[in-house]
């Protein structure tokens, strides 16, 4: 790797991709911690020892550097559900494939939950709320591929899942409250869909 610069201030030049990563990691970690509002760019920059205008080499905006962590959280997200419908046993249950995906959503929130709270809420950027719009969509095409096309069930099924969650952030994540989550959950669902097919 090349130094740039000399002494207390040097930087060292990084390959493009491995500079983007840098900067999502640090500026995720701020986000989590500070909230979009709370951070400024050059934050970032100060944390990740560039200058601002190397950030805006790599993302035209703050609104782009947060939509890329969202967009980095979610693909974990889709990462770990897959994991998790990939290790049922297989002809497993639809209930219990539906349980796996909410345990795994519920681990993604209790990483990050103020994070997930605010794009969940709309409290953030529109670049950030069409990623996970468009996500959210894939989750709907997802469910309607494991339940059949009921998507007036799945889409409640969603929105009572998100309200619940958001109840759950606003409580701490209190561990006890994650079995009543997924039952209550799993009911809501199957009330809609009258059963699992």
């Amino acid at each position: 790797m090349v130094q740039q610069g000399s002494g207390k201030g040097a930087r060292r030049r990084l390959p493009v991709e491995q500079r983007r990563a840098q900067i999502l990691d640090v500026a995720g970690a701020l986000f989590a911690e500070n909230g979009y509002n709370g951070v400024s760019t050059l934050t970032v920059a100060q944390a990740c020892g560039v200058s601002e205008g190397l950030l805006f080499h790599h993302f035209l905006s703050k609104a782009e550097i947060y939509a890329a962590v969202v967009e980095r959280r979610l693909n974990r997200l889709d990462e770990a559900m897959r994991n998790a419908v990939d290790g049922m046993p297989p002809n497993s249950p639809k209930r219990d494939t539906v349980r796996a995906l909410i345990v795994t959503y519920l681990d993604h929130i209790a990483e990050e939950p103020l994070s997930w709270a605010a794009v969940t809420r709309g409290d953030t950027p529109a670049e950030a709320q069409f990623v996970g719009i468009e996500r959210r969509d894939g989750v709907v095409d997802k469910l309607l591929a494991l339940v059949g096309d009921r998507s007036i069930a799945v889409s409640g099924f969603l929105g009572f899942v998100e309200a619940v969650c958001l109840d759950w952030v606003d409580a701490g994540c209190p561990n006890e409250s994650r079995e009543p989550i997924i039952a209550a959950s799993l009911g809501a669902l199957e009330g809609a869909l009258g059963d699992w097919g």
